[in-house]
């Protein structure tokens, strides 16, 4: 009984639903064809659309190609140019040999480079060469009469002065200052080792030079009896040379020396009576 019952409440409602269908389909239908017809006219607007932006795009590029051609292409040409160059400089590079090192110059290469500099008078070129040479041989006596030179062609007369009197340590201590560092010999006072060596014992007769640079030092910077004592020393090592001789003569006139200056008058006109000097010298001596 109950199933009957359940059977015919299915078929009623299979019915309803039936009538229900056929009743909205015309609405469907036209739904569907509203929709197409949209939807397709849709579609052309947008082709209608892209075709004009197409257009215009094609318009604008052209434009811009044309405006801006020369530039693009000026542009390419300077970067494959430089393109170019930067693998020929790599071509070079890679055939070129590597640098070799350079060897240190020699001490005579050095002091050839020292006469250069000093016929240019580039002074503190020279100065700095001849200071690498006493940087290897703090006892390098060459490398330390061209520093003094240079030092008093240059008017640094402190500087010269320690240079003239280190040259003068060095041959008096002769031998000696081989086992003597430059700090202790500097440190060692001229006068002792003069004391010691100067007048005892045979000396090198280069000290005469020096002293008489040194000498020639004191006398720029106003120091006459100081002067007058370095060309004495100078004598004394070298007693015949016209030049010291000179110098003592002018010195001993100017402290106001007039016995020392007769005297060394008379022996420089024994050993050197052309001098030219001499009466000059005679008549100075006859107001003192």
């Amino acid at each position: 009984m109950w199933i009957i019952l359940f059977a015919i409440i299915i078929a009623i409602c299979a019915v309803w639903l039936f009538f229900i269908v056929i009743k909205k389909i015309p609405e469907i239908r036209n739904l569907d064809i509203a929709s197409m017809q949209a939807d397709k006219q849709g579609r052309a607007r947008t082709k209608i659309l892209e075709a004009k932006l197409s257009r215009s795009g094609k318009k604008i590029r052209a434009r811009l190609v044309k405006a801006t051609g020369p530039a693009f292409n000026l542009i390419g040409n300077r970067i494959r140019r430089l393109k170019n160059t930067m693998i020929a400089w790599e071509e070079k590079y890679r055939q070129k040999p590597a640098k070799e090192k350079t060897a240190p110059q020699t001490l005579d290469e050095l002091f050839a480079g020292i006469d250069g500099l000093l016929d240019q008078g580039d002074l503190a070129g020279a100065e700095k060469k001849a200071i690498e040479v006493i940087a290897r041989n703090n006892k390098n006596l060459r490398a330390y009469e061209i520093l003094g030179d240079i030092y008093f062609l240059g008017e640094n007369w402190g500087q010269a002065e320690e240079i003239y009197k280190y040259l003068i340590k060095l041959l008096l201590l002769g031998d000696k200052k081989k086992t003597r560092t430059a700090d202790l010999i500097k440190s060692q006072k001229l006068e002792d080792l003069e004391t010691s060596f100067l007048g005892v014992i045979e000396v090198d007769p280069k000290i005469a030079i020096y002293y008489y640079r040194l000498g020639e030092v004191f006398e720029a910077t106003q120091r006459s009896d100081r002067a007058l004592d370095s060309f004495l020393k100078s004598a004394t090592i070298e007693p015949n040379n016209p030049k010291y001789l000179d110098k003592i003569i002018e010195l001993a006139i100017q402290v106001g020396d007039s016995g020392l200056a007769k005297k060394t008058c008379r022996h420089l006109k024994k050993i050197n009576p052309e001098n030219s000097k001499l009466e000059e010298y005679s008549k100075v001596l006859e107001k003192m």
